[in-house]
């Protein structure tokens, strides 16, 4: 009997100063298998025979964008996600481009901050900038703070053992768009909660080839509530309102390995293989109809960076620090005026 072959999904996010703080969910075929941060990549594997179609689902907040395809078994497929000006979007683009923009991350993962457009003096004075788009005529206001456990961390990654951190995030977001016609109203609410258990053997300082691994353990709750409500003025039809809720609670596990050399004392380089499983059970609640629940355990992901120690490590446990950003977006042309909020933390704790 043959044995079906896995079909393979990769994801890349862009960094991007629109919605930065903000989480976009994938779905596949209406099962939440994963969220995928700002500057980031996501890959996940579904089994199953021959052909069959696949519809994506990416959603933030009241916006969503859906892509069907004809899948074959044993194919790569590579998407490109995030925050254009009319809320997310969802691109089907070639594996030699999402290479390309997985190594474009890499390059800023490791890169030494720049700060010719922040306003601050020291790490733990609050760094500020202003990003303004011309042609949407877009506002940004990005704000971030280094937090007192970052040192914490810095001691973590010079000795090992274990860490626990913790985050928050929370967003809200206004829509309003008035024609002669039709008038739209909505705003949306999210909140995640997560805490995550690491456990690191940092490598050991030799000539020749070295090794180190890291383990880490954890969990989440994340909850949003979405309100879409649309008036037809003097046509004496009754508005339309659609409200709906969503929870989704989750466990984490992963493991990472890398393999490489000292080229100095402090400086490790070579190659870290990731494997990650986020199995997840969300539950969603629409206004008028009964709950619908399900759990996604397939939630696995393998990733390969090529690298050095600490940026590999700051992907894994990223510095402690607080995040605030306002988004504005005035009704230019048919643009709807549209206003969001974020505020993230992740701190840290032995």
């Amino acid at each position: 009997m043959a044995q079906s072959s896995p079909v393979t999904l990769q994801f890349v996010r862009p960094k991007s100063s629109a919605g930065a703080f903000s989480t976009v969910k994938i779905l596949i075929n209406n099962q939440h298998i994963g969220d995928i941060e700002n500057g980031s990549t996501f890959t996940y594997r579904l089994v199953f025979s021959g052909k069959g179609t696949i519809e994506l689902l990416v959603n933030s907040s009241i916006y969503s964008k859906t892509l069907s395809f004809e899948a074959e078994q044993g194919s790569v497929y590579s998407f490109e996600t995030g925050f254009a000006d009319m809320g997310v979007y969802l691109l089907a683009i070639d594996n030699p481009a999402f290479e390309k923009q997985k190594q474009a991350l890499a390059v800023q993962s490791s890169a030494p901050a720049q700060q010719q457009t922040n306003v601050g003096t020291s790490q733990r004075e609050p760094a500020s900038q202003v990003l303004i788009d011309r042609t949407n005529k877009s506002v940004t206001l990005q704000s971030e703070k280094e937090l007192d456990s970052e040192a914490i961390r810095q001691q973590w990654l010079q000795k090992g053992g274990l860490l626990t951190g913790t985050s928050f995030v929370g967003g809200l977001s206004v829509l309003y768009k008035e024609t002669d016609d039709i008038w739209i109203t909505g705003a949306g609410l999210n909140m995640a909660f997560n805490q995550t258990i690491f456990n690191l053997k940092i490598p050991e300082y030799k000539a020749g080839p070295t090794s180190w691994t890291s383990f880490h353990f954890g969990y989440g709750l994340a909850g949003s509530a979405n309100s879409v409500e649309i008036e037809f003025p003097g046509t004496g039809f009754d508005a339309v309102t659609s409200t709906s809720y969503q929870l989704d609670v989750s466990m984490n596990a992963g493991l990472t390995i890398g393999l490489g050399r000292f080229i100095d004392r402090t400086n490790w380089r070579g190659a870290a293989i990731e494997l990650n499983y986020k199995p997840v059970y969300s539950t969603y609640i629409p206004e008028d109809g009964e709950a619908q629940s399900n759990f996604n355990f397939s939630g696995f992901s393998i990733d390969f960076n090529g690298s050095n120690f600490t940026s590999t490590m700051n992907k894994i446990a990223p510095k402690a620090q607080v995040k605030f950003s306002i988004f504005i977006l005035p009704p230019v042309n048919d643009m709807p005026f549209f206003v969001s909020l974020n505020l993230g933390a992740l701190w840290y704790s032995k």
